[in-house]
Order: structure tokens, then C-alpha cells, then sequence
């Protein structure tokens, strides 16, 4: 069995790239559907998106099996007090919090987050941005920001390990995640399926990859069409004049989805698949 976490065989999503790498993405899609028919029993992928498009990409039939196991959620874990979780980290209890979390990639679009930061018109929103700089220099990310002029609208700036009670306290104090994909994407919903389901928050996400399904689906809150600051600036107004119980009916319908596909059931439901795969 394969683990296959993003759907990028197809040829046309690398218009933009160079003839090498267009070249070379077609090698390897030629190359993995032989290994399908010859050495490979099954494919696992992240969504039902990933499903449709692996399918289509790799032109394989409705028999050839495709099981969709998504990341899990931590349900022993669980939130604290909004306030609380406020007061240890110093931020102001009246704030609409958007949560940016994860690793800092080039596949999330922060250049329009900013700009979207700097058109909405809620003097109370503002954005907690945590994770590991990866694919980004402190440098670069202090310059985004300042070009955007929004330096005063980011209430936290945490770009090193967070450790689980520091992702449990910036969780706990958010009301909103965030996912600021670009339109390229098509991986997984890693911070949706695990954090915002374990700390029961609603999630404002770009309209790519299975998040635009999944939010519409299950309603866990807003999607906005990925690239477009103004559009994905008046989401965010439209979450800041929401009252605190319809966002956090969002969030809990994203607790009820990690129920569904906690980290108990989804190794049963791989260990089913893989058992069945070598009968």
C-alpha cells in the first residue's frame, strides 16, 4: 500500500513551471501508474478531494482501491477557558483572534493575508501567527508585514517551537483558525482534522484542495476564494460580527468531525484496509 498526500499528477497544474519540471512530472506520473498495475495493491489518500483527483490523474478505475484516511484528532486533549488562556498569554479579552498555524511554507499565502489584515474594517480583529520558519527568513516575514503596514494588528508573533501546553493555550485563545492556502495547493488539512477538531475552533480556510468541502460539508465556518484579499477581508469581518456562540457552533462541529476520525479509528480503518489488501 501507498500513503499519497498530495494529488499533483496532473500535468496542467504545473503550466507555470519549467519545461524540466513539466517533464518531469509527467516521468513520474507515467511511472507510478506502472508500479500501480505491478507492485502497488492500494492507494491511502488524505480526503475524498485527494480520491477524486488521484483517480482522474492516474486514469485508474472504480475498482482499483482508494481509502481515504485522514490526519486524527487528540480527543483526550481539549481546550481551556478562552479568558484564561487569554490572561497567560496577555492578550485582550474583547479581540477577535484569527490563529495562522504551522509551519511557515510558500504554499500558504501570506501576502494576502497581510493584505487582507490591512482592508478589514473591525478595529477588533487581530492575528496570532505561530509556527516554524521553514521556508521563510524572520526577515522576510517582518517585511511582508511591514509592506502590509499591519505590525499593529498582529497580537502574536511566536515563530519558533511551540510546545503542546503553548499550541493548547494559543488554540484555547483563538476564536478563529485560519488557513491561508494558495491556489496551488493540494495536500492535506493537517491543522483543520487535528488542532482545530482537538481545541473545537472555527476555521476561515481558502477555497482549495478538500477545505472547501470539508467547511461547506460538516459547517465549520467560512471559505474565501484563495489569492483575493478583499474577498477573504470581508470573511473576516463577517467572523469578527458573528456572536461568540455561532463561532463556537462551528468549532464544536469540528470537535464532532475529529470524533469521526480520531487517531483510534483511522489506524483501525488503515489496519483493515492493509489486512484486507493481502488476502
Amino acid at each position: 500500500l501507498m500513503q499519497v498526500n498530495a494529488a499533483n499528477f496532473s500535468y496542467k497544474d504545473y503550466r507555470s513551471a519549467n519545461r524540466l519540471k513539466k517533464a518531469y512530472k509527467a516521468f513520474q506520473t507515467t511511472i507510478f501508474r506502472r508500479a500501480l498495475n505491478t507492485r502497488i495493491a492500494g492507494i491511502n489518500a488524505l480526503g475524498e478531494w485527494h480520491a477524486r483527483r488521484l483517480r482522474q490523474q492516474l486514469q485508474l478505475g472504480q475498482e482499483y482501491p482508494i481509502l481515504v484516511v485522514p490526519d486524527g484528532a487528540d480527543l483526550s486533549d481539549a481546550p481551556i477557558d478562552r479568558g484564561e488562556a487569554r490572561l497567560r498569554l496577555g492578550l485582550a479579552q474583547d479581540d477577535v483572534l484569527f490563529l495562522a498555524f504551522g509551519n511557515f511554507r510558500r504554499d500558504k499565502d501570506y501576502p494576502t493575508l497581510f493584505s487582507a489584515l490591512a482592508g478589514v474594517k473591525s478595529t477588533r480583529i487581530k492575528l496570532m501567527l505561530v509556527g516554524h520558519l521553514a521556508e521563510y527568513s524572520q526577515e522576510e516575514l517582518d517585511g511582508l508585514i511591514d509592506a502590509a503596514d499591519v505590525r499593529q494588528k498582529i497580537a502574536v508573533m511566536h515563530t519558533q517551537f511551540a510546545s503542546p501546553q503553548q499550541v493548547r493555550e494559543f488554540f484555547s485563545a483563538c476564536d478563529v483558525l485560519i488557513l491561508p492556502y494558495g491556489r496551488l495547493y493540494t495536500d492535506g488539512s493537517g491543522p483543520l482534522r487535528k488542532e482545530a477538531a482537538t481545541y473545537a475552533r472555527a476555521v476561515l480556510a481558502s477555497d482549495v484542495a478538500e477545505m472547501g468541502d470539508l467547511l461547506r460539508v460538516h459547517n465549520l465556518g467560512k471559505v474565501y476564494p484563495a489569492g483575493d484579499p478583499a474577498a477573504l477581508a470581508v470573511a473576516m469581518d463577517e467572523f469578527a460580527s458573528l456572536s461568540p456562540t455561532i463561532r463556537d457552533s462551528w468549532g464544536q462541529n469540528c470537535r464532532n468531525l475529529g470524533a469521526i476520525n480520531s487517531w483510534t479509528a483511522m489506524a483501525e480503518k488503515f489496519s483493515a484496509f492493509f489486512n484486507g489488501s493481502k488476502a
